[in-house]
């Protein structure tokens, strides 16, 4: 939540929505990659339980990184980009009506 709010303030501030979503992107697969890198050049490594399960828990993080990346970019497009909010509140609009 914070890095989102983050990269919102950094969206109204210096950059759009293209850039501030290559950002998320590059950071969200950045990670996965550097963590493969690390597993490659250890793997003939003997490792303890505690390292492996460190490992295991940075894989995992870097795994929820990915699909986070398509989350903020939906929350990014929608709450700062003005022309997908608009288009995305004309598409409920008709729910809308059919609730209430």
């Amino acid at each position: 939540m914070l890095l989102f709010l983050c990269l919102c303030c950094l969206h109204d501030y210096y950059m759009d929505e293209e850039c501030t979503c290559d950002i998320v992107f590059i950071i969200s697969k950045f990670s996965i990659s550097i963590y493969k890198l690390y597993s490659i050049a250890t793997i003939h490594e003997t490792k303890s339980k505690l390292r492996q399960s460190t490992e295991n828990t940075i894989f995992n993080v870097s795994v929820i990184s990915l699909f986070l990346n398509n989350i903020i970019t939906f929350y990014i497009n929608t709450l700062c980009g003005t022309i997908f909010g608009k288009e995305l509140i004309r598409l409920f609009r008709p729910l809308q009506q059919i609730i209430y």
